[in-house]
């Protein structure tokens, strides 16, 4: 029972260190890794919208200028022989393509290695762009350049996108996102377009408008991971199975509750869109906010943020942030694994070596326990041996001789008879050898014993007066 109770309490002690420690973990580093990430997404999101700034500022520069081209301008109010419209559409497509041309042929490779934040606006990468048209004071398409667009001449653009309009009566440049399609029977996709005013030479008068639109897809959301991971330019792989590579955190295009761009799965996709955009009552007024979201069993730390929405109050665009909060807490994890590792170490060697120690230190009691039952049984003569003994055995099998001496009538060390040197005790009965020890017994009670040849004293009687 002795052993049990060391043991245990031992093993209590050291119970409520471990749990301490495992506490201390998770509410304290656990939450300022959170923490951490949470200020880590907001500087990811503010350099990915910066990022997005200049890709608008370079397309609204490159649509102005392909809208400051005189020889455009002219071509739009040019009068043509014979079939007039038709004549047009090739003049305007023959100098929209020499532009683009200029673009990608001429500017892109002679750039090639560059970074794109070090390149003009003018000059800065996406090179070639989707969208890359030319229409009219109606609003109407003049010319596209693409595969097969030719059925766009004469298509009523601003019917649909009235912002054309807007921007030739006020003669001002403007951005926008469209959701557009170059068929009725296509999925409409997500562009970000620069609308420039066409004027006429010499006058402040519109004559149409320049758009160019570059597509936002998965191919944009994972150039923007690259920027994340420190990719200067080109589209990003994740090839690393480092920590910091984990840490990219994954990147969703959305426009009025819906995903048109990210680096995730299909299915994981539709997953975030599902638990992001199924509330109709989301706000609109924060610019961003954070959302603990789960995809495929994956934990996740999300950030909405919304674009500017200066011009447009309706529109709901921006993008999305998420963390894996998995990879994000993995110190926490294994801080805590390793705490319990370390913990039931220290206790599976502590109670080891514990029980060793206190076998070892009642081991010698057991003897002396061995030898009393020795004496009780009636071997008088039975010396506790002490040789080898700790301190504490061998002290009370000293006493345990003395006890059994007195018992047995023999001289104490203190009587001037007394045979030897008590301290040989020890090691005669070691030796084997019965110790010779004779005597009478020990007066108890007194400071000294009374004198052999002193003749007791008679009592006194007390006589009656």
């Amino acid at each position: 029972m002795f052993r049990l109770k060391i043991v245990l309490g031992y093993v209590v002690l050291v119970a409520l260190f471990l749990a301490s420690t495992y506490l201390v973990i998770e509410n304290t580093l656990g939450p300022a890794l959170q923490q951490d990430g949470d200020v880590a997404l907001q500087r990811t999101a503010l350099i990915a919208e910066k990022s997005r700034r200049l890709d608008e500022y370079s397309l609204l520069e490159k649509a102005r200028f392909v809208a400051s081209r005189d020889d455009l301008q002219q071509a739009m109010i040019n009068e043509y022989p014979g079939d007039a419209e038709y004549e047009r559409h090739v003049e305007v497509h023959k100098l929209l393509e020499r532009d683009q041309i200029r673009f990608t042929e001429f500017i892109a490779p002679k750039n090639e290695g560059i970074r794109n934040l070090d390149l003009p606006l003018a000059e800065r990468r996406p090179a070639d762009h989707e969208i890359f048209m030319a229409i009219d004071r109606s609003g109407r398409g003049v010319a596209t350049l693409g595969d097969n667009l030719a059925h766009w001449m004469g298509e009523n653009v601003a019917r649909d996108f009235p912002l054309v309009l807007e921007v030739m009566e006020s003669g001002e440049p403007r951005l926008a996102s469209w959701n557009w399609s170059w068929s009725a029977t296509e999925d409409r996709q997500l562009y970000r377009v620069a609308i420039a005013p066409l004027r006429e030479p010499g006058s402040d008068a519109t004559v149409g408008a320049v758009i160019l639109g570059n597509l936002v897809n998965d191919g944009v959301a994972r150039r923007s991971q690259g920027l994340f991971a420190g990719a200067s330019s080109g589209e990003y792989t994740p090839d690393s199975d480092t920590r910091e590579a984990a840490l990219v955190p994954e990147v969703a295009f959305f426009r009025n509750g819906r995903i048109y761009g990210s680096t995730l799965s299909t299915n994981n996709q539709r997953a975030l869109a599902d638990q992001l955009f199924t509330d109709d009552d989301l706000p609109t007024d924060d610019l961003e906010r954070f959302v603990d979201v789960t995809i495929n069993q994956t934990p996740y730390r999300a950030l909405v943020r919304h674009f500017n929405r200066a011009r447009d109050q309706n529109e709901r665009s921006g993008m999305v942030l998420l963390a894996n909060m998995e990879t994000t807490l993995a110190p926490v994890k294994h801080a805590k694994a390793l705490t319990l590792r370390v913990g039931f170490g220290v206790l599976a060697v502590g109670v080891i070596f514990l029980l060793l120690s206190l076998h070892l230190y009642t081991r010698r009691f057991a003897q002396i326990e061995q030898g009393v039952q020795e004496v009780i049984s009636g071997n008088r003569d039975y010396q506790f041996p002490n040789e080898g003994y700790h301190d504490d055995a061998a002290s009370l099998a000293h006493y345990l001789n003395v006890m059994s001496a007195f018992l047995q009538g023999k001289a104490m060390p203190d009587d001037d008879d007394s045979p030897g040197d008590w301290s040989d005790m020890g090691g005669a009965s070691a030796s084997g050898a019965s110790p010779q020890i004779k005597g009478v017994p020990l007066m108890m009670g007194g400071a000294s014993k009374p004198s052999r040849d002193a003749a007791p004293e008679k009592p006194t009687e007390d006589v009656p007066s």
